[in-house]
């Protein structure tokens, strides 16, 4: 396996397609985050067993964290370019539809019954329908394919750096007390 990472990305688009053309991608998006945090550990692994196997000095931390963190990085760009792609054209209703659903609950939210203190157009001291409009802009631009990739570029790099720096410390650490070379 020369590119682990970008096979295990290939593997992600493929289940993140399958899924929504059989309709599930709404419903199953807590496990598309599972399988992502699953594909970035197993693409920081098999990264750092294919630079194992080909040490034969020392390893040092800096070395080992670069080795990780481009097998993230790798993963990271594919998948953040799949993202902007995925939104912008196999899924491009995703905005309009979390912004419908956002729509009715901003609508249809009881803001008299709040106290006044929580209720947040006699605290900026606006009309409903300007607080509305206001709250729509914010979400539509949340929700753009740029932001959602943006927002997955961010979102795998600070899990894989976090992922990362704890598997070289197992490795530089605890793996020489059970595996000798």
């Amino acid at each position: 396996m020369k590119y682990p990472a970008i096979l295990f990305a290939v593997l992600y688009m493929v289940i993140r397609i399958l899924l929504f053309y059989t309709g599930f991608d709404d419903d199953q998006y807590k496990y598309l985050v599972a399988i992502n945090l699953l594909f970035i550990i197993l693409c920081i692994a098999a990264a750092m067993y294919k630079n194992f196997l080909s040490e034969n000095e020392k390893v040092e931390f800096p070395d080992e964290m670069k080795v990780a963190m481009r097998a993230v990085s790798s993963y990271a760009i594919v998948l953040t370019a799949f993202t902007f792609v995925y939104y912008s054209y196999i899924d491009s209703g995703f905005a309009q539809r979390k912004l419908d659903v956002f729509q009715y609950e901003i609508e249809h939210t009881d803001y008299e019954s709040m106290p006044d203190e929580d209720n947040p157009m006699k605290v900026l001291g606006i009309s409903k329908e300007e607080f509305i409009k206001g709250e729509l802009e914010k979400a539509g631009s949340f929700l753009s394919p740029f932001s959602q990739a943006t927002l997955t570029l961010m979102a795998i790099m600070v899990v894989g750096l976090i992922y990362s720096l704890i598997m070289v410390v197992i490795r530089m650490k605890l793996l020489p007390l059970f595996i000798r070379k």
